[in-house]
């Protein structure tokens, strides 16, 4: 992020700490916040001591700051109870049904997201519900050829981007014949094109979803399977969340 961005999220939010490494140390703003700044490995970090009561599901999990697109980035505070809401559904209409597709074993997941965008979440669940997630370094994950091999040579089963890299990836063969591809594609962050949406539709081994959703409504409130013979849409909302049409 942007220092201006970073500084603006410290004073807003406050944090009594910040943990840095030595690396990361130089990026972040002055800004007199206390911080600790790690040891690179972590096998060199001090004992914690045993860990606190687990949280109640109205904790808070984590705070994202939006992209402040209708005005000035705020934080949104997510507590466990949302993120529950969000696995569960994930893993009964998402997950177990791809897990299923391929005959029940562990399937490989791609973390392409940065973790300042609340879609880094999507594959985790993947990884709490028994799968495996691959973390994906940020050279690579720019760069769609290089992804595009990264997923081949990992043979990597579950791709979360957005559609218009999603286009990219297309263009550098991810869906080519011949070669491996991702069993599951989900679609999140902007629209779907109608050329992508029918072609998604018409692979007969790819699984692709349109997942819609505010930061405020916890990653994804809508979600929409990529089928042939539909229109592009948003789909259906989540327990726990109402769509509304307000007008034509």
């Amino acid at each position: 992020h942007p220092p201006a961005r970073n500084t603006l999220v410290l004073r807003t939010a406050a944090p009594r700490l910040v943990l840095t490494t030595a690396t990361t140390d130089e990026a972040v703003p002055a800004t007199g916040h206390p911080r600790l700044v790690l040891a690179e490995d972590p096998d060199d970090w001090p004992s914690t001591g045993p860990l606190p009561a687990p949280p109640r599901p109205e904790d808070a999990a984590y705070v994202l700051y939006t992209s402040g697109s209708t005005g000035r980035p705020k934080g949104v505070v997510v507590d466990h109870r949302a993120l529950a809401h969000l696995y569960a559904h994930h893993r009964e209409h998402l997950i177990g049904p791809a897990q299923a597709a391929a005959g029940g074993r562990q399937l490989r997941v791609a973390l392409t997201a940065a973790l300042t965008f609340d879609a880094s979440w999507d594959p985790v669940l993947w990884m709490a519900a028994g799968h495996e997630l691959h973390l994906v370094d940020d050279a690579t994950r720019r760069d769609p050829e290089a992804l595009t091999a990264h997923l081949r040579e990992r043979a990597v089963d579950v791709v979360e981007t957005t559609p218009s890299f999603a286009e990219l990836l297309r263009s550098c063969g991810l869906f080519a014949p011949g070669h491996h591809r991702p069993r599951v594609l989900a679609l999140g962050g902007e629209a779907v094109t109608e050329p992508l949406w029918e072609e998604l539709a018409a692979l007969p081994d790819v699984t692709a979803w349109n997942l819609y959703g505010p930061t405020e409504a916890t990653v994804d409130a809508l979600v929409a399977p990529v089928t042939a013979g539909t229109r592009r849409h948003l789909g259906r909302a989540l327990p726990g969340a109402r769509a509304r049409v307000l007008d034509a």
